[in-house]
């Protein structure tokens, strides 16, 4: 019987149908577990859709005369507002009031049809992803290699339990994925509609999260190491850049249209300004020099950005206010002779921590280390505290050997790794909070099976050889 099952599952579309459903089922479990469970962030994006559905506009102001906010990219909102539209055929959909929202417990005090919907869609979409990244990897590695690769990514549930946030994570995990997918798609056939798909991948990515912006060069990457040909380089390049302007400019112009200023392009038409990051930057670093506290940065981000409207943020950003803001912090932690090296060592580590190991499997990750983890028996149970420490003991493992494998890994199979080294590369400016490296887990694991493969045919290798000789000799 156990012959017949693994010789089923060498079969391509047996071995499909079994990562997508095992995905799947992870992804349900995470959802009824997660229950009521809510971001912050998700009421927002909530909100957003909703307008979006009922025709107010782009915004998750709930007054009677909402006002345009640009402070939220459009892809994620809009990707809620078209399950919503089909929802909406079904059942009504509704705001989330502030009365409907505990903010201390971070849940849900009323129930919304609509969001499980959104929640069991996104399920969907994640086991799609994990059958696109098996996909992606046959051309690189041995079928053992991946077959075992998407196997793990598909149970693993920190990365399987994202379907049950509101958040853009698993929309920018399927839209890395299928990336991925494209560029060696393109690798192993060199036909240029990949590359064109690559760009409204890229497009997409932008519009949903503007840090993906960073990732535009991953298109000619591939263009010179699949074919060498400085022609078709130019050539792709060329047509993929007009892909993705003309995906990007409607946003574009409606942002610059409410912002009057063209600036605003320069962040993906959000509100969420490189001059306000400096700032927010600025504030991060007095509070870990013990100038300010974190509730009174708290306390300015309000005053400074939540607390006003998108046209208040767009001119304290472009004459110069969160500039001069930031400017005096710094010179005041100069004055104080405070280390800049130290704040960027210190911050460094925990952002490349942040893309190798995992807390964020629970609505409120881990953010006062295994040590709370080891107490929460006491709110939480002794089941919650022993499966949790199962999730950081094996996000640890993957983490370990995927740095090893990263060193292993020859450098021609290193373009299958284009994704995972967008992150790497830009692991500071997007690694403050650790659900953003969500969507690098697949190569993370991926690294993983590769180092423990590797070094287990190195120690194997020896006693083959003694083998081999020994049989030889007699």
């Amino acid at each position: 019987m156990a012959p017949r099952i693994v010789n089923l599952l060498s079969k391509d579309r047996y071995f499909a149908v079994l990562i997508v459903t095992l995905s799947f089922c992870i992804g349900i479990t995470g959802i009824v577990l997660n229950g009521m469970q809510f971001s912050p962030d998700s009421t927002g994006f909530h909100n957003y859709a909703v307008n979006l559905v009922a025709g107010r506009g782009y915004t998750s102001d709930l007054s009677s005369e909402p006002q345009t906010k640009l402070n939220r990219e459009p892809g994620y909102p809009v990707f809620l507002g078209v399950v919503y539209r089909v929802y909406a055929n079904l059942g009504e959909i509704s705001y989330i009031q502030q009365g409907d929202y505990d903010l201390e417990e971070k849940r849900l005090l009323s129930n919304y049809p609509e969001i499980w919907a959104v929640k069991y869609f996104q399920a969907l979409l994640m086991a799609l992803g994990v059958l696109l990244f098996y996909k992606s990897l046959l051309p690189f590695f041995a079928p053992r290699t991946c077959k075992l690769s998407a196997l793990i990514l598909s149970i693993f549930y920190p990365y399987q339990v994202f379907s049950s946030f509101l958040l853009r994570e698993s929309l920018i995990a399927f839209f890395t994925i299928l990336l991925g997918y494209l560029l060696c798609r393109y690798y192993s056939t060199r036909k240029g509609i990949f590359m064109l798909g690559a760009a409204a991948v890229l497009a997409l990515g932008s519009l949903t999260w503007q840090a993906y912006m960073a990732f535009t060069p991953l298109v000619p990457i591939m263009l010179w190491f699949a074919s060498k040909d400085f022609a078709k380089l130019i050539k792709y390049s060329a047509l993929s850049g007009i892909v993705y302007i003309v995906l990007i400019f409607p946003w574009l112009w409606f942002s610059y249209s409410k912002a009057a200023d063209i600036k605003i392009v320069k962040s993906m038409g959000t509100t969420y300004t490189h001059e306000l990051m400096n700032y927010v930057a600025a504030m991060d670093k007095a509070v870990f020099h013990k100038l300010i506290t974190a509730k009174e940065k708290r306390e300015l981000e309000d005053e400074w950005y939540y607390d006003l409207s998108s046209k208040e943020v767009v001119e304290n950003s472009f004459t110069g206010i969160y500039t001069r803001k930031a400017d005096s912090l710094n010179a005041e932690l100069k004055r104080r002779g405070k280390s800049e090296l130290k704040y960027l060592m210190v911050s460094s580590s925990q952002r490349l921590a942040n893309m190798f190991f995992q807390t964020h499997w629970y609505p409120h990750s881990l953010p006062k280390g295994i040590g709370s983890l080891l107490r929460s028996y006491r709110n939480e149970g002794f089941i919650y505290t022993l499966f949790g420490l199962g999730m950081v003991s094996i996000s640890l493992f993957i983490a370990l050997f995927s740095l090893t494998g990263l060193g292993l890994m020859p450098a021609g199979k290193q373009l299958a790794l284009l994704p995972f080294w967008g992150f790497l590369v830009f692991f500071y400016p997007i690694g403050s909070v650790s659900r953003r490296f969500m969507p690098v887990i697949p190569w993370m694991i991926l690294l993983s099976v590769f180092a423990v493969t590797r070094m287990f045919q190195r120690c194997l290798q020896p006693k083959l050889t003694q083998n081999n000789q020994k049989e030889v000799q007699s």
